[in-house]
């Protein structure tokens, strides 16, 4: 991934690449056998719907917006200011899941 701002971002690993969350190194247990299908996850879906990250300024959302479609990631709003007030854009990110920047 591209430089993000000031600092830069990389994805946390652990041994042998498998992902682990916070500062507990014990590896997350990601469902991979093969009878199970990754179906499409359509935006619109029930469930989870999107991780939100606030950012410092509307300039830093955009900034931030460009940074990853130039990396490759689909911008699916934004970014605009929405009928509530807020400054954001959506990011579709890893397995359709959805990444909110706002201030």
């Amino acid at each position: 991934m591209g430089s993000l701002g000031t600092g830069s971002f990389q994805p946390m690993g652990g041994p042998n690449g498998r992902p682990w969350v916070g500062t507990n190194p014990s590896p997350t247990n990601p469902m991979t056998r093969p009878d199970m299908d990754d179906l499409e996850k359509p935006l619109a879906r029930t469930g989870f719907a999107h991780l939100a990250f606030s950012v410092e300024s509307p300039e830093a959302v955009d900034r931030l917006t460009a940074q990853l479609a130039a990396d490759g990631y689909r911008v699916a709003s934004g970014p605009r200011t929405t009928g509530d007030g807020y400054y954001e854009s959506c990011i579709v990110a890893l397995e359709g899941n959805q990444i909110e920047i706002t201030v």
